[in-house]
């Protein structure tokens, strides 16, 4: 092929530098990079959006590294997910870091440079073109898409997943160059750990075919009956893989179903997810090329989605797959870069949806590999073949990477205060329940509380199901004293979730702390019901029933509680002075 043969004349041309020397000065020079973006965030705190689920209220990652925590890692699915070595790197930043939450951004910030020097590494060793690998691993490092996953403590298992990924695909370039079981064996390893860091990449061995066809070229569609059976060669290589695939989807979709986060088939059905798909693939190609609008938080339209946005997107994607095809002979890098976009975004497109959200800039971390192969092997063929002068060739990348890392630079520092971070993507977005909601959490953390009442109030105008605002509201301002708007709030959420425990056990302490003794009680009970290692639901049942003077009720919910925490010093007190009146 004429670029690669051009490629491999600029590397003897380029001789005069030894090619170690050049690799570790490229090397060298994404690492400046990333650092100018990222250092920054070295002094940014944690945000109240997941971090508190993933670290800084999480009774297992508290704890640091320990035998506990470890075997619950291997086994949770807490909302909705099983990482267990996500989760494990959690629990080594706290050992490590405590809760300083500079040393938990530098674990990601590192892991992110890595991931830069990895995809360059790679791209020159499989395709021998340093200079366009090169620039696609600078785009990845600056590209503003990838602000999120590497300044959100809670998306360290995007990082952390596309780190085990790029590994295997190394190890997968080496095993190509002479295939034997030791390398094999390597490259599977690689890909059961990025599982365990976060299920999307159960592509892997789609974009193994993909590199097959092109750069490793292992796999030629020439006239005859070889190739069918090469092909069949290499399915059956890669059947352990797809085995693992199908079993860890499986696994993905019960871990979804037990954490209550996928969205059901009647709420919102098939066609309305595809339609939505195609605006997500379209959004991500825009923001792509002109990132701007970026937030943290982007709402899921539901099933109403206008036929022009949906109908023109899938126009895009077809048309874009038809160049494609038609020039993938010609230019290979065109179809297995198309292919790898499209497909690794395949389990987070939203066929199979999970949470109130319709797509995420973190989901770009991975995918977008397949977009930089395309813009920057399509960019050097064309200025080869229309002989564009030097420094019109380094001046496109050059301009883009300028473009991109202005964008970044402001970008990052919306993380650097939640408030400042929630109160851009609402500038961004529109009726965003979600990012209400912790907006008027961390309004409350300030003492702004009527900034927190308006924002919740927000919350439920644009998303009236959405319970997590009714329980923040009500208890506000059951804390204020003005128990009768509490109660309101509490009754206008109950028929859209009577088996929330955190709406429950509100209603319960509601009309504790206003005597209704005889009201609170259904209400822990419920909320026991749904959640029955519900701690404080089992102390405030028993605190309750004490008042009510069912003595034998209300020291069985002080035991349940200490069966769930034995150092729960409440409930040892409540306890112990119940058995203390009874002269025991």
């Amino acid at each position: 092929m004429a670029l690669e043969t051009e490629v491999l004349r600029g590397g003897c041309a380029a001789s005069i530098m030894p090619a170690m020397t050049r690799t570790c000065a490229i090397s060298l020079a994404l690492t400046l990079l990333n650092l100018a973006i990222f250092w920054p965030t070295l002094g940014y705190p944690f945000i109240n959006m997941d971090d508190n689920i993933y670290v800084t209220e999480n009774e297992y990652v508290i704890e640091g590294v320990s035998w506990r925590g470890l075997k619950t890692a291997l086994v949770s699915t807490e909302i909705g997910h099983w990482h267990p070595l996500t989760w494990l790197s959690h629990m080594a930043d706290v050992e490590f870091y405590g809760f300083n939450a500079g040393g938990h951004h530098a674990t990601s910030v590192l892991l992110h440079m890595l991931n830069t020097l990895l995809l360059f590494l790679l791209l020159k060793a499989i395709t021998g073109a340093e200079r366009e690998s090169a620039v696609a691993a600078a785009l990845f490092a600056v590209h503003p898409l990838h602000v999120e996953p590497v300044v959100w403590v809670s998306s360290r298992k995007d990082v952390l997943s596309t780190f085990c990924f790029l590994l295997a695909l190394h190890a997968y370039a080496h095993y190509a160059r002479k295939p034997n079981v030791p390398r094999y064996l390597t490259v599977f390893l690689l890909f059961i750990l990025g599982l365990a860091a976060k299920s999307m990449i159960i592509v892997f061995p789609f974009v193994l075919f993909l590199l097959d066809y092109w750069p490793l070229r292992r796999l030629h569609f020439e006239p005859g009956g070889t190739w069918r059976r090469r092909a069949a060669g290499l399915v059956l290589e890669k059947a352990p893989m797809l085995a693992v695939t199908v079993a860890v989807s499986i696994l993905t979709m019960l871990a979804a179903r037990t954490g209550e986060v996928l969205t059901s088939w009647e709420s919102l059905p098939l066609g309305a997810r595809i339609e939505n798909a195609f605006v997500s693939y379209a959004l991500y190609i825009w923001q792509a090329i002109i990132p701007m609008r970026l937030g943290n938080f982007y709402p899921h339209p539901g099933p109403n989605v206008a036929a022009w946005q949906w109908s023109g997107a899938a126009l895009l994607l077809l048309a874009v797959t038809v160049v494609a095809v038609i020039y993938g002979r010609r230019c290979p890098y065109l179809p297995v870069g198309w292919l790898w976009f499209l497909g690794t975004l395949v389990p987070v497109i939203g066929i199979f949806h999970f949470g109130a959200h319709l797509r995420a800039d973190r989901y770009t971390y991975l995918s977008m590999n397949g977009l930089l192969i395309m813009a920057v092997w399509g960019v050097s063929d064309l200025a080869q073949r229309l002989r564009w002068k030097k420094w019109t060739v380094a001046a496109v990348p050059a301009a883009a990477l300028a473009g991109l890392l202005c964008v970044s630079l402001v970008q990052v520092r919306y993380w650097r205060d939640q408030s400042v971070l929630y109160e851009h993507t609402l500038a961004v977005t529109r009726d965003n329940a979600v990012v209400h909601n912790h907006l008027g959490l961390a309004r409350a953390a300030e003492g702004r509380l009527d900034d927190a009442i308006a924002h919740w109030r927000a919350s439920i105008r644009a998303r009236p199901a959405y319970v997590d605002p009714y329980v923040n509201l009500g208890g506000l301002q059951s804390l204020m004293g003005r128990f009768d708007e509490a109660e309101a709030t509490y009754a206008a959420a109950l028929p859209m979730a009577t088996a929330s425990p955190e709406l429950r056990t509100n209603m319960g302490n509601l009309y504790a702390r206003t005597g209704r003794f005889d009201e609170a009680v259904p209400h822990y009970e419920a909320a026991l019901e749904a959640d029955p290692d519900n701690l404080l639901a089992h102390y405030n049942l028993g605190n309750a029933l004490s008042s009510q003077g069912d003595v034998s009720g209300a020291r069985a919910a002080y035991e349940a509680a200490l069966r769930i925490d034995p150092n729960f010093e409440p409930a040892k007190k409540a306890l112990a002075m119940h058995r203390s009146r009874d002269g025991y």
